[in-house]
């Protein structure tokens, strides 16, 4: 490939051509004003995540509260489960609401 040409070939077909001293490329380098959006856009990512985590720590408490007191949610329907997660979110808060079953 070499030797036939073709890398100089693909080289004048395919680079950008070089620049005369003196004459501008058009090229400049990153400033903060070009990235600035990742700046904005980390602050938030970083709130969802930490929503998130405090999520998955809440419900895996809750879960680990309502096993405690014998309370399976894979029976019954989805309305008295909602009904009986917040039950157990307002025992854990302190207002101490009797749980049904």
């Amino acid at each position: 490939m070499i030797q036939n040409g073709l890398i100089t070939k693909w080289k004048r077909d395919n680079w950008p051509r070089e620049k005369l001293c003196g004459e501008k490329s058009g090229h400049r380098p990153a400033t903060l004003q070009d990235t600035q959006g990742v700046f904005y856009i980390l602050p938030v990512l970083l709130m969802l995540a930490s929503l998130t985590l405090a999520g998955e720590i809440m419900l895996h408490e809750t879960q680990k509260f309502l096993v405690s007191k014998g309370i399976d949610l894979t029976k019954g329907s989805v309305k008295e489960n909602i009904h009986l997660i917040s039950s157990a979110f307002s025992w854990m808060s302190g207002e101490r609401e009797v749980l049904k079953e």
